[in-house]
């Protein structure tokens, strides 16, 4: 294990344990020292990750934010760091640290497309079930992630693991992929990235 991450996994234990029989309002005061666990990975802001596999955070949807850590710690979502890293949270303190980053402002991003990527993209989104859930716009609602310059890496990674089942909090999306190419689905997300 890494210096920076042993050095984020302290510092979270010991921030939960001096949470441990607080109210949720005082987990609400304390969550910027939370929050330094989160910058270790997803950046200063949570808006520049430091690897391109990682989600920005900052101005994410609340209630989505809130699923994941829950997604997390109940073992629906794997991730051995993360489901570490919330193990020892409660539901009033997942709910203050999604809150956090929820209200910090999406970060202005810079990714481009490939030429091709937006005819690939645009034949997948008609075809699919997209804007069904995440809006024309790609930038979510309460319960669907905010997609729209999301990393494109990150974007990648999630949906082949949907397409491959390795993540299964959301089983119902798998379906969604199986049948698109792994070439094609790279090319989605860095057209979502750049929207």
């Amino acid at each position: 294990m890494s210096m920076r991450i042993f050095g984020s996994l302290l510092l979270l234990t010991a921030s939960v344990l001096w949470l441990s029989g607080a109210d949720p309002a005082r987990a609400g005061a304390d969550v910027e020292e939370l929050a330094e666990t989160c910058r270790s990975c997803h950046g200063d802001e949570a808006s520049l990750p430091s690897d391109p596999s990682y989600p920005i955070l900052a101005g994410q949807e609340f209630y989505y934010l809130y699923v994941q850590l829950k997604d997390f710690k109940s073992g629906l979502r794997k991730n051995e760091l993360m489901q570490d890293i919330v193990a020892g949270l409660d539901r009033a303190t997942m709910k203050a640290i999604a809150g956090y980053w929820s209200e910090k402002p999406w970060p202005r991003t810079t990714f481009r497309m490939r030429d091709g990527d937006d005819v690939i993209a645009e034949k997948l989104v008609n075809s699919g079930q997209c804007v069904a859930c995440h809006l024309g716009t790609f930038e979510g609602n309460s319960r669907v992630p905010r997609l729209r310059n999301q990393q494109p890496g990150y974007l990648e990674k999630t949906m082949l693991d949907y397409k491959y089942r390795r993540r299964g909090n959301a089983p119902d999306i798998a379906a969604l992929f199986t049948d698109i190419p792994d070439e094609e689905i790279a090319a989605l997300a860095r057209y979502l990235a750049a929207f």
